[in-house]
């Protein structure tokens, strides 16, 4: 990131220092300015899991729904570059996700400030419109997890 903020510095490197031999093109400089646009999400996410607090499974939801929908876009984007380096990275962490979400949005609907409400806004996002909560709502039941009161 810091050196997508210097890059006129590194243009102007090899005329200053004649053992500087990489200068990267204006093309692969928008690279580098897309991949860190798309690992921003990660290092704020890294953060706030590092952070000497306790964390808890709503918070964590929260955090990998996010990551989760980010990679999806990312996966299905138009631009070749993008698509072609979250791909794997999107199938890798769906497998994770698909594990632990149940249990994460069982967490998420005990916590009285969200109950049901962060998980209907999330899951739609994620798998789309035609998703139903209400399958949701069954397998949370099925799990002791979910009461609608």
């Amino acid at each position: 990131m810091v050196a997508s903020e210097l890059k006129e510095v590194f243009s102007c490197l090899d005329t200053s220092d004649p053992d500087y031999k990489i200068t990267l093109t204006m093309g692969e400089w928008r690279q580098v300015e897309t991949l860190c646009a798309h690992l921003k999400i990660f290092y704020e996410v890294a953060n706030i899991l590092t952070t000497p607090l306790c964390l808890t499974a709503n918070a964590l939801f929260h955090e990998l729904w996010k990551i989760q929908l980010k990679l999806i876009h990312a996966a299905m984007s138009p631009d070749l570059f993008v698509s072609s380096l979250t791909r794997s990275l999107d199938e890798k962490f769906t497998r994770y996700w698909e594990d632990c979400n149940l249990v994460l949005a069982g967490a998420v609907v005990m916590d009285p400030r969200f109950k049901m409400k962060l998980v209907e806004f999330s899951f739609p996002r994620i798998y789309g419109e035609d998703t139903s909560i209400l399958n949701l709502e069954a397998r949370l039941k099925d799990l002791k997890l979910y009461y609608k009161y």
